[in-house]
């Protein structure tokens, strides 16, 4: 979504009450005694709800309008208490959740690391830990590997690098075998395609990474690709 996107003339007001609407739409009102429920629709984490809401959010989150609505509303702030609510094998939002990061605090490697970027780089890693890919997951998959480059700057150790790279590479192993499943029941194959291709360049990074570090570091800390 871009800022052109939006139609001209649509009421800022209602916008407004629309990033309202949702918010309360799937925060429980029990949502304030900070303790975490699962199951149910009113539950604090619902991954079938809240997968639906951290897509749309992260499509919102690419308009600069949106972006700043969802920063004063408080959608940043549930994206992120969704993100530790998060059971293990929830891996479908997460992946989304990984790319909303990257609009609550955007990468800057002057700055020194710190307790949050150390969590956002366990929680990147632990959605590439999957044992499975299925076909819903491909898009979200994208998603990851946008995220995860995001973060690479903040990798400053070449062992925490080999880990995630690891991780990366049982992922790209497991995807060609899929694929002949994936496209019977219904995935486009070219979004497989993309998708492969998009951990392979990510890959292939990290690889030239840690054998060159530094190498691939562009003025403004993202990689080459």
């Amino acid at each position: 979504m871009t800022n052109e996107s939006i139609p001209q003339g649509v009421d800022a007001a209602l916008l407004d009450k629309l990033s309202y609407a949702i918010l309360t739409a799937v925060r429980p009102n029990h949502l304030q005694d900070q303790t975490v429920q699962y199951g149910g629709p009113d539950a604090s984490f619902h991954e079938d709800r809240d997968t639906c809401y951290s897509r749309l959010i992260i499509a919102l989150a690419q308009n600069d309008e949106w972006r700043e609505r969802l920063a004063r509303d408080g959608h940043f702030e549930h994206c992120v208490f969704l993100a530790e609510a998060l059971e293990c094998h929830t891996w479908l939002p997460g992946c989304y959740l990984a790319g909303i990061f990257a609009y609550i605090n955007p990468s800057n490697n002057v700055l020194p690391r710190s307790p949050a970027q150390k969590r956002r780089q366990a929680f990147i890693r632990e959605r590439w830990n999957t044992p499975y890919i299925m076909p819903r997951h491909i898009s979200a998959l994208s998603t990851l590997v946008v995220a995860t480059r995001d973060n690479l700057p903040d990798w400053d150790s070449n062992e925490e690098l080999a880990e995630l790279t690891t991780d990366v590479s049982r992922v790209l192993k497991l995807l060609p075998g899929q694929k002949k499943f994936m496209v019977y029941f219904g995935l486009d194959q070219a979004l497989f395609d993309a998708a492969l291709s998009s951990v392979q360049g990510l890959y292939d990074d990290l690889c030239r990474m840690i054998e060159n570090p530094g190498t691939l570091q562009t003025d403004n800390g993202s990689l080459e690709s």
